[in-house]
This record gives C-alpha cells, sequence and structure tokens, in this order.
C-alpha cells in the first residue's frame, strides 16, 4: 500500500491551470513537502510529468509568472574552483489572490 501522499488546496481548480501547468506545479509541490522547497532538475521534472523539457520550462515561467512559486538559480564550485550551473531551486508560495473571471484564460 502506498504511504506516500502530498495535499493540495481544493482552490488549485479555481485557477485556470492548464493540464501541463498544473501537472508540473503538483509535481513541485510533492517534492517540496513540508519545507516548501525543492530543486529537481528539468529532466527529471520532464520525466516524471511525462512532456517535453520545453513544455516544462513553459510551466515553470508560467508558474513564477502568476507567483504560484518562486525560481532562484543555483551554481556549485567543482574541486577545481569552476562555477557551474546547478538544478534551480523552487519554493512554493502561498496560493496568490484568485483571478476574476475576466483575467483567467481559456
Amino acid at each position: 500500500m502506498p504511504t506516500n501522499f502530498f495535499q493540495m488546496s481544493n482552490e488549485i481548480f479555481r485557477y485556470g491551470l492548464k493540464p501541463n501547468e498544473f501537472t508540473v506545479y503538483c509535481y513541485l509541490v510533492s517534492c517540496a513537502g513540508q519545507d516548501e522547497k525543492c530543486w529537481p532538475s528539468v529532466k527529471t521534472i520532464s520525466r516524471n510529468c511525462c512532456i517535453s523539457e520545453n513544455t516544462v520550462r513553459k510551466c515553470v515561467a508560467v508558474l513564477v509568472e502568476r507567483g504560484f512559486i518562486l525560481k532562484r538559480y543555483a551554481t556549485r564550485i567543482n574541486s577545481n574552483g569552476k562555477t557551474y550551473q546547478w538544478n534551480n531551486n523552487y519554493y512554493i508560495l502561498d496560493l496568490p489572490e484568485l483571478p476574476t473571471k475576466a483575467t483567467v484564460t481559456a
């Protein structure tokens, strides 16, 4: 019997997220757990959500723009002292103010 689960507010259905945006958001919430921070790679999100990496990037951009998540670039320094891009850090924010009917897109 599976024991892993996450909770999502029922209000999420009132925001007019497109299916892929909803899926990426749910995946990030499930990764973040109670600390509200996670750092899966775009490739990992893509594989687990069954969508392309480009679609993941577009969905993340929408979620950031609409105030669902905060994305922070992360870098690491290797043993040679060279800095390189690491997985982004994603912070799950409180749900934004509900949009009015005029602002919800189909």
